[in-house]
């Protein structure tokens, strides 16, 4: 079993056109289609005991590689309906009313030092492997910019090659000046643990004001009481689709 690790990302803006746009879309495609048919593969199973993602990876890379023939893209595919899998078991959730919605992307499927696929620079921008239709590869740089606040964590993550696992997502697509357009981020997630030694500002709290949260399924409730215990304020957040039936991921 592979253990899972808290992760803070940091998000790269990033336009597109032209053939650039035309192959970063393709391969969100061609990863989405993948996604596809290890989810339709794994509803005919869904009975059997598959215990862990190495698990998943032995039994349906080849479902994933023969879409898209990229080991860290195809691995990806199944890791991302890997994690669907595990929510909706905890869920308690038919598996066979789960589909895939309206996103695009495609992803690695774990932390390295300098991304071997989408490889991202100290600046933002980022060298990413893509694919056509056709299964042609390339090797394209994609020119984005840290969001407000997150440059300096970049650089330091790039300095000190800290581990991360890179994904590309597609905000916005279509036809500008008769070219193909894209809008999207680029993803970079670190350990949380790593953010907290770098960016941490203050050890203790500053304010006045002390806030609890209780985690529930389907909401999370926020109470905030001042230093003399008095309650200031509460709050609570409902997410009634989380255990509705038959929803999209």
């Amino acid at each position: 079993m592979i253990k899972e690790h808290p992760l803070y990302t940091i998000k790269l803006s990033f336009n597109a056109s032209g053939e650039e746009a035309k192959r970063i879309l393709s391969t969100a495609w061609l990863f989405k289609i993948a996604c596809h048919r290890v989810l339709n593969k794994s509803k005919e199973i869904k009975n059997m005991l598959i215990p862990s993602k190495v698990a998943w990876i032995k039994m349906f890379k080849n479902y994933a590689y023969d879409v898209i023939p990229n080991k860290r893209y195809s691995y990806g595919a199944v890791y991302l309906v890997y994690s669907i899998w595990e929510s909706v078991k905890s869920l308690g959730i038919d598996y066979n009313d789960v589909e895939l919605s309206d996103w695009l992307l495609f992803q690695h499927y774990e932390r390295e030092v300098n991304g071997n696929v989408i490889r991202v620079y100290d600046d933002g921008s980022a060298s990413v492997t893509v694919y056509d239709y056709d299964g042609s590869k390339d090797r394209i740089l994609v020119k984005a910019k840290p969001n407000r606040g997150q440059a300096e964590l970049l650089e330091i993550v790039v300095e000190s090659r800290e581990k991360y696992m890179p994904k590309l997502v597609i905000r916005d697509y279509g036809i500008r000046e008769s070219k193909p357009y894209v809008r999207g981020e680029i993803h970079v997630s670190i350990s949380y643990d790593f953010y907290l030694r770098h960016m941490k500002k203050y050890n203790e709290p500053k304010g006045d004001l002390i806030g609890g949260v209780d985690v529930n399924t389907d909401r999370i409730n926020l109470a905030i009481v001042d230093r003399n215990g008095k309650l200031r304020d509460v709050k609570t957040f409902w997410f009634p689709e989380v255990t509705a039936r038959g929803q999209k991921h």
